[in-house]
């Protein structure tokens, strides 16, 4: 027997495309938990070749640092050996450990804007600029610096007090500049 539709035309092409956006929906919600699912897996699985990449280029580097004597590689060789002895030798390590101790040791007052390191290989200076809320912090600063066993001398290389313009501006702020000489 066939079966008669009386709703009008209006409704049935609307009940059709209801349908149609419901199963559009549907399968968007089912796939795209897999697309993201899939296009992270393929991220990682990049990142982890360059990653393995990388550290067989490091254990090839390391091995002609350790296995080739010095006389026997050219002038370029030699300069990135050093390079990378330097990055991944102890005193790579060391200066790391001492600026997160100067980071943490820093008070709420205290916004660093730069911290250079010179010399690393000889006795080596440390160049610390930012900015604080009054002279006062630079000075308890300054002092826990000198209470660092890698730190030799801290001197105070140049302050300014910077006024604000206008009310909307904070009201004042020191900029400093401290200079460290490292001991071995």
């Amino acid at each position: 027997m066939n079966e008669i539709n009386l709703l009008p035309l209006e409704l049935r092409l609307e009940r059709k495309s209801f349908l149609r956006q419901l199963l559009l929906r549907i399968l968007a919600v089912l796939l795209l938990p897999c697309l993201v699912y899939g296009l992270s897996e393929y991220g990682l699985f990049f990142l982890q070749r360059q990653v393995s990449a990388m550290e067989q280029k490091i254990a090839d580097l390391q091995g002609q640092i350790h296995d080739e004597p010095v006389g026997g590689m050219d002038q370029e060789s030699q300069r990135e050996a050093a390079r990378l002895a330097t990055v991944l030798g102890k005193e790579r390590w060391e200066i790391t450990d001492l600026l997160q101790r100067i980071g943490a040791m820093a008070s709420e007052k205290i916004t660093f804007e730069a911290v250079e390191a010179c010399d690393l290989a000889k006795s080596g200076s440390l160049s610390i600029s930012g900015k604080s809320v009054d002279m006062k912090a630079v000075g308890e600063f300054m002092d826990s610096l000198n209470q660092i066993g890698q730190i030799a001398e801290v001197s105070l290389e140049d302050s300014y007090l910077l006024k604000a313009d206008s009310e909307v501006e904070e009201p004042q702020e020191v900029h400093f500049n401290i200079w460290c000489q490292l001991s071995k």
